[in-house]
């Protein structure tokens, strides 16, 4: 009979914990919010200041921001240019330059990838060994 006591006070403390982490983490996200409301009220009012018609003109002008890139206006994300792919011929020149001395990220430079790209490329084209089996 103890133990089923036991069993119910545990499930009951578990089930606190889990009201507290909830709560918990609301508050952080309600503070989160608030900072991003507050960042983004800051940087409306230096856009005003030195004359940029907008957060992202003032962020470009900064270099924070390139040109291609947004800042919504109700601070949801920054919004950045789509992906590079690369298309059939592409990766067969990728597929020669890694036959050749280039390391990956030499190569991942060229092309404007990133080297795990280059590195799956590799992989596909069969250019890698398999793995140890232990």
């Amino acid at each position: 009979m103890s133990s089923i006591l036991e069993l119910k006070k545990l499930e009951a403390e578990q089930a606190a914990k889990i009201v507290r982490i909830q709560k918990e983490y609301a508050e952080k996200i309600k503070a989160a919010q608030e900072l991003r409301t507050q960042v983004m009220d800051e940087l409306e009012a230096l856009a005003k200041k030195f004359s940029c018609s907008s957060i992202n003109e003032l962020l470009t002008a900064v270099g924070l921001v390139n040109e291609t890139a947004t800042v919504g206006a109700a601070a949801e994300a920054v919004e950045v240019p789509a992906r590079k792919r690369l298309s059939d011929t592409e990766k067969a020149k990728v597929v020669e330059a890694l036959k050749g001395d280039q390391t990956a990220n030499e190569i991942a430079k060229q092309f404007g990838v990133s080297a795990g790209t280059v590195n799956l490329i590799k992989k596909n084209a069969g250019l890698t060994k398999p793995r140890a089996t232990t």
